[in-house]
Parts: structure tokens; C-alpha cells; sequence
């Protein structure tokens, strides 16, 4: 293969061979000599001697400039060499790796070992590609050796496959006579012998190169003694590199600051507080919102006994939070937390604020927790608005919306307070669902029991919504046996939970305190959530579509005797 350009044939040798004997690198110096500028001059002419002298400057700058090139190139073609080298190694990796998946799957038979095998047997073939490629540009390489080592791989590949294939299908009988053959083994050795042929020639390529681009260098670093005239032109171009390199450096910090401007715009713009502990409970970061909320409670690390100084309460307004109940606290020690639920009565805020907080552990590279970072948002408006609610609720009960027998709401009731709180939950885009349940078998308690018995019944059923279906959700009779529910945070994967608590907390009362009937009641849902739901949601037609699947239970229990 022959070098790019006129620097690109081997060397000429005075022995003749190619790469023995004392080689001369460089015709246009034989030139030269020829012409006397290797020759002493005597100098008796000034004018003859300067012109002499530049010449010589100018063949010298010239013969530099090319050997630095030939330098340039042999180094790139030494580069080269090792990187053939380096894809005929990968090649015999792939392949051994296919070979191990092989004769493993053919002795233990495991899927997974199938499965590596085709992994492997496409990385090899990419491999054998790579190394084609790789050695097509210019490689001087027997074409010969190449194709054979290229078919053989390919022909060692496809028995290996065949024979992979064979024992997925269970052949056992075709598979036995081509392991009997030994064809594999035969084309394996072939594959290694072609293999040791050819990264032996690299190898001596690789030396004859390496050797060449030594000489080379030796021969530039002659020239650049004899041309220490270019040291200023040297020095000037370092000096600019280095002004470019200072005008990169800066350009970086440039946007490394307008980038840090830019977060720190983000940050103070949310109206979310935001903040950032590490593991050692020191807070990294605390955005304008988050200040706002706590004030001056917090300072450059989060408290030990951060619930009684902050006086973080839960829910209920009244229990502290553990001190490593915390969101934050649980996200530095790997527990994401969604939506936790907090009230603060700190001192700038006596008042208190509620609080929604969403935290995430932070991880590095290896997956070890670093740090946590919490999203805090004031939803002090939303809860004051379910506590007018509730409020109102307690008013809309003074004023009869109550069902006398079971202290339920009424159907007037029912409709105002959840129409009310379905508002609330496409606000804050929350599921809801709408239980309609019918007392089964209210007639013949009624007819056999009487009417006293009825009415109990229905008070058993009113309990049973009670107990199954939580504190806020909105409970009602609408009238006779029928009963209605508006069931808050339910999402429909919920929905059978639900209604199997119902049955079991109904179930678990027969018979017991004298009652001779037992509870069963049909159930239909309908259910509203905001992920796939965009229309506003009417709580008259979720009823009716509750009733009409209830309806449809009750018929089915009726078919099924």
C-alpha cells in the first residue's frame, strides 16, 4: 500500500530491497547536494552569500516542513496499524464470546445462553465488518488471507448458528452428526490460523512503520536545530493560542454565568418553594418561595428537632411530624415522597400555613443518594376553601338537609354538597366517583319482619357507608332503599377495593345484636378523572350513570338466583 502524496512510497534502499540496507528518505536532498548547497562556500562574495544563505534557509524550511509531514504520516499510519490490531483482537473476542455461548447452550441448554449467542454472533459480524472496513483503506493486505478469514468467520458462524438452531428445535438426531463431523472445530482453527497469519504480518507492518516514523522524527528534530530562526514565528503563534484559548475560557465562563443567571432567574421566579439537603442535613439550596414560607426558622442546616421548631404538624393539626417522618429527610435516604400533606405554625406565620410538599432523592452516577430536593407548595387557599366547605356542609345539616332516619344527607343535600366538592376536585384535578347502592330485599324485611325491622336495615346500611368509605366524602339517602356516596381521591382502579370493603363490613353484621335479616345491597360506580377526562364533570349524570350500573348488578344477581 502506498502513502499519500510524494512522501508516500516506500523508502528507496542501496541495496535494492524494500526496508534493508541504509535507506536516503529524500530525493530532493540528493538534488540538492548535486547543486552545491551542501558544498563549502568561501564566502568572498557578500551578495553570493547572502543569496547562498537564503537558499539554504529556504531548503531548510522546505525539507522541514515536508519531513515534518512524513512524520505526521507515518505516525497516522503507525496509529493505523495499531488500530487494525486492536479490531482483529475485538474480532477474535466477539467470536470466542459466540464460541462460549455456543458450547454453553449445547451443554446446559438455557435460553439466556441461546439469546447471548445471537448477541454475540452480531457483534462479531459487525466486528468482521469494522476490520474489512478498517483494512480496506489502503491496508496493504493480501486480499487472499482477508476473504479467507472473512469466510471462514462467516462459515464458523452459520454452524454455530445452525447448530444453536438445531437444539432449539430440538434436532437432536442432525445436531449429533454435525458435532460428530467436527466441522465447527475445523473452521474454528482455520478462523485462528488465518487470525495468527494475519496479525503476524501486522505486527511486522507495524514494526517497519514504527521504525520509519522514528527516523523521521530523528531527521525533524535535526532540521529544527538548524532552524532555531523560526523560534519567534514559534513563539508568536503560541502567543495566539494562547489569547485563543483565554478567549474560550472566557466565552465559557461568559455562558457558565449566563447559565447560573438563568437558574437562579428560574428559581426565584417559582412560585413553589424549592429547596435542596444534602446527606449531612445542611440545606445546599432555599429559593425566595421557600423563605417566604419558613422565614428565618431555617439557617444553613435543617434541625435535628426541626417539627417542634418549625411545630409541623400533620393533618389533623394537632400530632407533630417524627423528625424523620420528613419528606426531605426520607428523600435524602432514598424514599420519594408525592404530595405529603404538612401544617406549619412558624414564627413569622403564626397564623399557619398548609403546605404540599413533593420530594425526590438525588443520585450520582454509581446510583448513591447525594441529596434531596422538595417542591413546597402554599395550599393554605385550597384548604381554607374545604374547610369553609366542610363548614357549610355543617350549616346545609341545620337547615333539614338531613335524613331523619339514617342522619345521612337527603337527596337535596347530597346534590349541593357534592356538587360543591366535585367542583373542588376539577380545580385541583382530583378523582371522584359517585356509589350508588340499592338495599336488596327491603320489601320481605318490611313484609316479614316489618317495618321496624325495615328501618334498621336501613340504619345497618347507612353504617355500613360509614365505616367503609372515609370521614370527608360525602354520604346520602336519597330516598327509600337507595343510597349515594361522592367518594373523594378514588381513582377507578380503587373502585373494586371499595366495594368489597362495603360486602365485607355489610357481611360481618349477620346475625349479630338479634338480627334475623341479612344486609346485602347491589352497587354501581362512576367515576371522573381528570388524567382522561377533560369535560367538567355533572354530578346528576354521575348519578345516573351509578344507578344504571347498579341496576344492572341488582339484574344480574336477579338471573343468577
Amino acid at each position: 500500500m502506498a502513502l499519500p502524496g510524494a512522501w508516500g512510497q516506500d523508502p528507496v534502499c542501496q541495496d535494492g530491497g524494500a526496508g534493508g540496507g541504509r535507506c536516503a528518505f529524500w530525493p530532493e536532498s540528493r538534488a540538492l547536494v548535486r547543486y552545491g548547497v551542501w558544498m563549502p562556500l568561501g564566502w568572498k562574495r557578500t551578495a553570493s552569500g547572502a543569496a547562498l544563505a537564503s537558499l539554504l534557509v529556504g531548503g531548510v524550511l522546505v525539507l522541514w516542513v515536508l519531513l515534518a509531514q512524513r512524520a505526521r504520516d507515518d505516525e497516522r499510519w503507525v496509529s493505523h496499524s495499531l488500530q487494525v490490531r486492536l479490531s482483529a483482537s475485538e474480532l477474535i473476542l466477539h467470536l470466542k464470546d459466540a464460541e462460549s455461548n455456543y458450547r454453553g447452550y449445547l451443554l446446559i441448554g438455557t435460553p439466556d445462553l441461546a439469546q447471548r449467542y445471537f448477541e454475540t454472533e452480531v457483534d462479531t459480524r459487525k466486528a468482521m465488518a469494522g476490520l474489512q472496513e478498517l483494512m480496506g483503506r489502503g491496508e496493504p493486505v493480501d486480499p487472499a488471507r482477508l476473504k479467507k478469514l472473512d469466510e471462514g468467520v462467516t462459515a464458523e458462524l452459520a454452524l454455530m448458528h445452525a447448530a444453536v438452531m438445531q437444539k432449539q428445535q430440538n434436532e437432536f438426531e442432525a445436531l449429533m452428526k454435525e458435532l460428530q463431523a467436527g466441522t465447527a472445530r475445523q473452521k474454528m482453527a482455520l478462523v485462528r490460523e488465518v487470525m495468527g497469519e494475519l496479525d503476524g504480518a501486522q505486527q511486522a507492518l507495524m514494526a517497519q512503520r514504527e521504525e520509519r516514523a522514528r527516523r523521521s522524527v530523528e531527521r525533524v528534530t535535526v532540521l529544527t536545530l538548524l532552524g532555531l530562526f523560526l523560534a519567534a514565528g514559534a513563539a508568536i503563534f503560541s502567543a495566539t493560542v494562547a489569547w485563543q484559548n483565554r478567549q474560550a475560557r472566557e466565552q465559557v465562563t461568559e455562558e457558565l454565568r449566563q447559565k447560573t443567571e438563568l437558574l437562579s432567574s428560574v428559581l426565584d421566579g417559582m412560585g413553589d418553594g424549592c429547596m435542596v439537603m444534602d446527606a449531612q442535613r445542611k440545606l445546599i439550596l432555599m429559593n425566595p418561595a421557600a423563605r417566604r414560607i419558613f422565614g428565618e426558622a431555617l439557617g444553613s442546616e435543617l434541625p435535628a428537632d426541626w417539627p417542634t421548631q418549625l411545630r409541623a404538624y400533620k393533618p389533623d393539626k394537632t400530632t407533630l411530624y417524627a423528625p424523620e417522618e420528613g419528606p426531605l429527610t426520607r428523600a435524602t435516604q432514598g424514599h420519594p415522597a408525592d404530595g405529603a400533606v404538612m401544617f406549619l405554625r412558624t414564627p413569622h406565620k403564626p397564623e399557619g400555613v398548609w403546605i404540599s410538599v413533593t420530594a425526590r432523592p438525588l443520585r450520582d452516577k454509581k446510583g448513591a443518594v447525594i441529596a434531596g430536593v422538595s417542591v413546597l407548595r402554599d395550599v393554605t387557599a385550597e384548604k381554607r376553601a374545604e374547610e369553609q366547605l366542610t363548614a357549610q356542609a355543617d350549616r346545609l345539616r341545620a337547615i333539614a338537609q338531613v335524613d331523619e332516619l339514617t342522619g345521612l344527607c337527603n337527596r337535596r343535600g347530597f346534590l349541593t354538597l357534592a356538587s360543591q366538592r366535585l367542583e373542588l376536585a376539577r380545580r385541583q384535578k382530583t378523582p371522584v366517583a359517585v356509589l350508588f347502592a340499592d338495599l336488596d330485599g327491603l320489601k320481605q324485611i318490611n313484609d316479614t319482619l316489618g317495618h321496624e325491622a325495615g328501618d334498621a336495615a336501613l340504619k345497618d346500611i347507612a353504617q355500613v357507608l360509614k365505616k367503609s368509605l372515609r370521614e370527608g366524602d360525602v354520604l346520602a339517602r336519597l330516598g327509600g332503599d337507595e343510597f349515594a356516596a361522592l367518594v373523594t381521591q378514588a381513582t377507578a382502579e380503587e373502585l373494586p377495593f371499595i366495594e368489597r370493603r362495603l360486602v365485607q363490613t355489610a357481611e360481618n353484621l349477620d346475625g349479630k345484636d338479634g338480627r334475623k335479616y341479612k344486609l346485602r345491597a347491589s352497587v354501581g360506580f362512576a367515576a371522573w378523572d381528570p388524567r382522561v377526562e377533560l369535560e367538567r364533570p355533572d354530578i346528576e349524570a354521575m348519578i345516573a350513570m351509578a344507578d344504571e350500573r347498579m341496576y344492572a348488578q341488582k339484574k344480574g344477581k336477579k338471573a343468577a338466583g
